[in-house]
């Protein structure tokens, strides 16, 4: 049975870029919760695997791009020099290491209202490769970002903060709540409801698919209208 502490860094001992990572199930160890489990950290079974990463992220992407290394040490000191090491590495060779262990990476912001911006952005093409970039109206974009506002007031209307509020906790009682806002708020037509819902859908379904959110998409089973 293993009995090894959690890997917890105290908050003096943070630095900017810093985190504590699970080589188990591959995820960064956020308030103190297991990313496997989603319980306290203390009950983890993998302390063993617990480690540090380094992030950085590349100038001139507006975050959409990061380089990372994990940091096989669970001592911060440590960890704190080989961060340093790290910084100074991506700035001699212009952020073009491409070894195997450096990685570019998406970020994966847990806030609903970051993960619409980051949205947003990616309708926009920002740190979006060459190869996969598409071109979308104004309009469309600006669509988008009113269907998101609407969601915003919505979540206020029913005294939910959706400032705070984690993607992961976007279920079907708040489609729900969306759902009679829509119809009875904004007097929706049918066509223009299916319109809202659909991109919702999409939005979600991008974050699946393409940043690799494990979540499940509760405008899936919608009914059309």
């Amino acid at each position: 049975m293993n009995k090894q502490k959690p890997l917890i860094v105290k908050k003096r001992d943070k630095v900017k870029g810093l985190y504590v990572f699970c080589k188990k199930c591959k995820k960064t160890i956020d308030s103190k919760v297991c990313g496997e489990t989603g319980r306290g950290l203390r009950t983890c079974k993998n302390t063993e695997q617990h480690c540090f990463r380094g992030v950085v992220a590349v100038p001139n992407t507006n975050g959409s791009k990061r380089k990372t290394r994990v940091f096989n040490t669970q001592n911060v000191e440590e960890a704190i020099r080989l961060k340093f090491e790290f910084d100074k590495e991506l700035t001699q060779t212009n952020y073009q290491l491409s070894t195997n262990h450096i990685v570019a990476e998406h970020t994966k912001p847990s806030l609903l209202i970051e993960c619409m911006a980051i949205y947003i952005g990616y309708l926009n093409n920002e740190g979006v490769e060459e190869h996969k970039k598409k071109v979308r109206s104004v309009q469309h974009v600006k669509d988008v970002e009113r269907y998101f506002k609407y969601l915003a007031l919505c979540l206020k209307a029913n005294q939910i903060d959706h400032v705070i509020l984690r993607i992961n906790e976007l279920n079907e009682k708040i489609v729900g709540l969306f759902h009679n806002y829509l119809l009875t708020e904004l007097n929706y037509k049918n066509k223009t409801y299916n319109k809202v819902i659909s991109q919702m859908r999409h939005f979600m379904n991008w974050l699946i698919e393409g940043r690799k959110y494990d979540l499940e998409n509760p405008f899936v089973g919608v009914t059309r209208r």
